[in-house]
């Protein structure tokens, strides 16, 4: 089985995370490898309209995760 991928995009109070995660199931001991890649600040005095299409971009075409050892 190959490598499962996932990427997570929280909003908690005035902030946005990006958390990459990724499994190789076919391990004998599988390890869920996490990554975070990015915390944007969304609170009325640091909105920036650029930042906020750049977490628009995670959620609608994530890049790759980071190759796990």
């Amino acid at each position: 089985m190959s490598e499962s991928k996932a990427t997570v995009v929280t909003f908690i109070h005035r902030q946005v995370r990006v958390v990459q995660a990724s499994i190789k199931p076919s391990e004998t001991y599988p390890t869920i490898t996490f990554t975070l890649r990015a915390i944007y600040d969304l609170n009325a005095e640091k909105y920036d309209q650029e930042v906020a299409y750049t977490v628009l971009q995670w959620i609608l075409s994530p890049p790759k995760p980071a190759e796990v050892d």
